[in-house]
């Protein structure tokens, strides 16, 4: 089974003074065939680099992970440059110019396309066993946001 789950994020949701900073995805699922002693299935989760401007090429992403034992598939996608997960404060004489750096609104906007697959994996007994198909996956989106501020020297 393969299927995808897509974030829009558009600029109603970024508002005039924060910005998306990190996108975390977390891709849960149980076994649900409801066989007793049924092998968790193979689930793998990848989020296509396309549809908004983010820093894809960051060597600290997860934009893929996999998972035959039901364990979450944390993912990790930095989407402002150099955003450490802390609200920014600069400090400089004009408010402007000291939080310019952190004021593009660009970063993040767009659509997020979550594919996965799921292969199942079935008891082999010799058993009349249920089907395992329909499987329920949950993908929960967190979307970072900062406000960035300025102080005066």
């Amino acid at each position: 089974m393969d299927t995808s789950f897509f974030l829009e994020v558009d600029e109603e949701f970024v508002g005039y003074d924060n910005f998306v900073g990190l996108l975390l995805i977390a891709v849960e699922y149980d076994e649900t065939s409801g066989n007793i002693g049924d092998p968790c299935d193979f689930v793998s989760a990848n989020l296509r680099p396309e549809g908004a401007l983010a820093q894809w090429e960051n060597e600290n992403n997860t934009l893929s992970g996999s998972s035959d034992s039901c364990d979450t598939i944390y993912l990790f996608l930095q989407i402002y440059p150099n955003f450490d997960g802390i609200n920014k404060t600069e400090s400089g004489n004009d408010e402007s110019q000291a939080i310019a750096p952190w004021s593009n609104s660009t970063f993040g906007l767009g659509e997020f396309n979550l594919e996965v697959e799921v292969n199942t994996q079935e008891l082999v007994s010799g058993l009349p066993t249920q089907s395992d198909d329909n499987e329920e996956i949950t993908v929960t989106w967190e979307l970072i946001v900062f406000f960035p501020t300025a102080t005066r020297l």
